[in-house]
Order: structure tokens, then C-alpha cells, then sequence
């Protein structure tokens, strides 16, 4: 059984409106070595890392075996840090299809009879005697509780917690409010229930970020955007709108549904009546500035819009400590039995994030946590 916080329509996490990119690194060693570099010492087991490597060698392959084709991407570099030994093994892949990587294992999921329930809000997980994770206490509606056992574990598998101003400044360190480009649903649930009952913490500073992009008045999401040309004036960007080519990119990745099925016009002029974006000229009015610098650069000053960013985030990295099997571990050094973690709650990059790593990490830390439950 899957439980989801998110209503089925936002349903899926971070993994949902990411850019579908996952490792399918060539040789196991050689990644060893890559992923290690990038951690800098911050993984508390060592053969974490080697299984974690061998593991992620197997990721196209494994989804073949559930039907997804995958091929490899067409890219520059896979490696985001070609200077760190290892790189060369490095490549990204992502599947054929054009459902992308989260709904093709949702697909695999619904033929193999699993359930999900959405909207459903985990409360605390169910300690037994012995001290064996039995299960999770749940909440679907206002004084609806609901009790899930668990005879094989749990695995807490909830993202992070770059949605949650309050956890950020705790746990990352990150000062005054920031928007983040992953689900809205990554508030700490996960780090929250885990901590509860005396789970190690490892490194929680790593964040995928901070970056500037666009978030729309009364939307939670802040998205990437795409132009043709470009300028800044302090906070914002400036776009040339002589080819009307300001797209806010949601199709390909996911981060639509984030936005709440919000749709940008083609000539921009809804959203300029909405006041989203500004022609150039009422912002400078507006702000003092002057366009001489943009005119420098050759853009076409008179149809340019403006296009105010704020600081975003995409996700975070850190959270309790698990082993190579996936394990969580206690406080004082003793492994919390029935209890494991996946994705990105205690990811294999604490440090430096090499692209498309998250939603390997998903592929391999979720084998790893459900071989390890059932063996």
C-alpha cells in the first residue's frame, strides 16, 4: 500500500515535475568513486556508496524488466563535474515514452494491484513492544483516523522539505521566505515521523538551489521559464516580446499541475492584464530604472516584458541516516527495525548534486528498501 498526502490530481511528489532525467551509470566502480567525491565525506556508511553504484548500473534494465523502455539522452555532458574521478561512467537516461519516468511506474503500479490512497496525511508511525515499526497512523479527512499496519515495514519515501519555510530555516539554514519548484506537498512529513522516534539525522543543509525563477500571483509553485533573449533589472527579467516567445515551461516536466491547471495566453496579453508580467517601460516608471543597458545589447526595449523572479528552490537532499540496505538508525547506533527510507529524505548527495541523481536515487533506493523489507 501507497499512502499519499496529495490529492490523486498533485499526486506524486517531486518526482512528478521533475525533468524525468535518471543515472544509468556504466560501470559500478568508476560511480563508486564519482558519487563518493560528491558526498565529501558526508555518508556515514561506506558501502553504502558501492551498492548504491553497482545498483544504479542496473536502472535501465530493471525498468525494461517492468516494461518501460528507456534510451540514453542526447546531452553535452552527463557528468556535471567532469574533474571528479569517475565521471566518465556517468550518463543520464530517461524512457521512451512520452508519459515521462514518474507516470510509466505509475502505469506499472496500477497493473500490479497495488493501492494508493491520496489525501491521506501520515501522523505518527506504530512503535510495537519489541520495538519494531508495526505500522503508521493516518488521517484522511477532518476526525478520520485511520490505523495501517505494516507486516513486512515502512518505507518512508515523502521528499523533503523545501515547501516548509519553517524547516528550511531549521534544518538547511535557508533565511526568509523562498518559493520552491518542487510539490507543494514536501513540507518535512517524512523528517518529522522519523525524528519522532529517535532517528539518526545526517547532513540536512544540501538544497537544490537557491536559483530565481517565476512564481504567478496565488500559485505555490514557482517554474523554470524559457526565452529567446534575455536581460536583468535587479529582480526581474527582461524578455523580448517582439517574437511574443515568453513560454513558461509546465508541459514536458510536470510543473502545470503545480500551477493548478494554469495556462499562458500566446500573445501574453492576459497575463498582462492580470498584472503578472509588465510591458518594460511601466516597470521602469515604476522602479526608477533606465533600459539604456538592455538597449546596449541590442534588445528590442519597446515590446519587452518583465518578468519579476523570486527565489526558488527545487528540493532538498538531506534527512535521517539509512545504510545500504536502506535501513534507518537509531540515535544511539542501533537500526530501527521495520523502519526504511527512499528518495531524496536522506539522499546519496549530501553535498554536491550531479543532475538526474534524484530520481536514480528513487529507482535505487527504493529497491534497496523494499528488497530489504521482504527479505
Amino acid at each position: 500500500m501507497i499512502v499519499d498526502r496529495a490529492p490523486e490530481r498533485f499526486a506524486g511528489g517531486s518526482s512528478r515535475v521533475s525533468a524525468q532525467g535518471f543515472l544509468n551509470p556504466t560501470d559500478p566502480s568508476a560511480t563508486a568513486s564519482y558519487v563518493s567525491s560528491l558526498a565529501q565525506g558526508s555518508l556515514p556508511f561506506p558501502d553504502r556508496v558501492t551498492t548504491w553504484a553497482e545498483e544504479a548500473c542496473k536502472n535501465s534494465s530493471w525498468l525494461n524488466t517492468q516494461g518501460i523502455s528507456t534510451v540514453e539522452l542526447d546531452v553535452v555532458e552527463h557528468a556535471e563535474f567532469a574533474a571528479l574521478p569517475g565521471s566518465g561512467a556517468i550518463r543520464k537516461s530517461r524512457t521512451v515514452s512520452g508519459d515521462g519516468l514518474w507516470r510509466s511506474l505509475l502505469g506499472a503500479l496500477h497493473q500490479m494491484d497495488v493501492d494508493v490512497l491520496y489525501n491521506t496525511f501520515p501522523k505518527a508511525l506504530m512503535v510495537g513492544h519489541t520495538g519494531r515499526i508495526e505500522g503508521v497512523r493516518a488521517s484522511w479527512k477532518p476526525g478520520s483516523d485511520l490505523t495501517i499496519r505494516a507486516s513486512r515495514g515502512v518505507v518512508i519515501a515523502t521528499g523533503g522539505f523545501a515547501a516548509s519555510d519553517r524547516m528550511l530555516r531549521r534544518y538547511a539554514g535557508v533565511r526568509g521566505p523562498i518559493a520552491t519548484a518542487g510539490s507543494t506537498f514536501s513540507t518535512g512529513g517524512g523528517l518529522r515521523l522519523a525524528s519522532a522516534i529517535g532517528a539518526r539525522m545526517g547532513v540536512t543543509t544540501a538544497v537544490a538551489g537557491p536559483y530565481a525563477a517565476y512564481r504567478p500571483p496565488g500559485c505555490k509553485t514557482a517554474v523554470p521559464v524559457r526565452f529567446i533573449q534575455r536581460g536583468r533589472i535587479g529582480d526581474a527579467l527582461v524578455v523580448d516580446g517582439g517574437g511574443r516567445e515568453l513560454d513558461v515551461w509546465r508541459a514536458s516536466s510536470g510543473w502545470g499541475r503545480q500551477m493548478e491547471g494554469t495556462r499562458w495566453s500566446s500573445d501574453n496579453l492576459r497575463e498582462v492584464g492580470l498584472g503578472w508580467i509588465f510591458p518594460l517601460d511601466l516597470w521602469l516608471r515604476r522602479q526608477g530604472g533606465t533600459d539604456e543597458a538592455l538597449r546596449r545589447r541590442g534588445m528590442d526595449v519597446g515590446s519587452a516584458m518583465v518578468l519579476p523572479l523570486t527565489p526558488t528552490i527545487l528540493n532538498t537532499q538531506g534527512g535521517p541516516v539509512r545504510d545500504e540496505r536502506g535501513r534507518l538508525w537509531s540515535r544511539e547506533g542501533q537500526v530501527i527495525r521495520g523502519l526504511f527510507s527512499a528518495g531524496e529524505l536522506g539522499s546519496i548527495f549530501p553535498s554536491l548534486y550531479q543532475g538526474s541523481g534524484n530520481l536514480a536515487d528513487c529507482l535505487v533506493s527504493g529497491r534497496l528498501a523494499a528488497r530489504a523489507a521482504f527479505a
